[in-house]
């Protein structure tokens, strides 16, 4: 009787039993290792093709947030937990990838290819690149 007593003195102060039913969707969720947030697909693609349309660094990631109806705060942990990695380093693979298409025609200098990727210069183009090699 007073193991009952006890159980109803503690959720009567609003303390929280994990699994049982007044616990919140969100933290079973977490609790249990789920992904909290994952953007919609619709979000996903629209957010990749701003991305890829602005490879140089010309758009903000509030502006990239603004058109998946999102904070940036959210949109940034959301883009994470879909895709694996944060919006700047997905960004920087995806000019890295642009990149070793440029780089197949032999013909063209590193300082041109590194502006066509949106690097500073042929300097970071080129710490970036072997930084991904290993």
């Amino acid at each position: 009787m007073q193991l009952l007593a006890i159980g109803t003195i503690r959720r009567s102060r609003g303390a929280r039993i994990p699994g049982s039913r007044r616990t919140p969707v969100w933290r079973r969720q977490r609790a249990q290792g789920e992904a909290a947030s994952r953007l919609a697909p619709w979000q996903e693609r629209r957010a990749k093709e701003l991305l890829l349309a602005h490879l140089e660094g010309q758009i903000s990631l509030a502006d990239v947030a603004r058109a998946c109806g999102l904070s940036r705060g959210y949109f940034l942990k959301a883009f994470h937990q879909t895709t694996g990695l944060p919006p700047y380093r997905w960004l920087v693979s995806q000019r890295i990838e642009r990149a070793k298409e440029y780089l197949r025609d032999a013909q063209t200098p590193f300082s041109a290819i590194s502006q066509a990727c949106g690097f500073a210069d042929q300097s970071h183009f080129t710490r970036t690149l072997r930084g991904s090699r290993a």
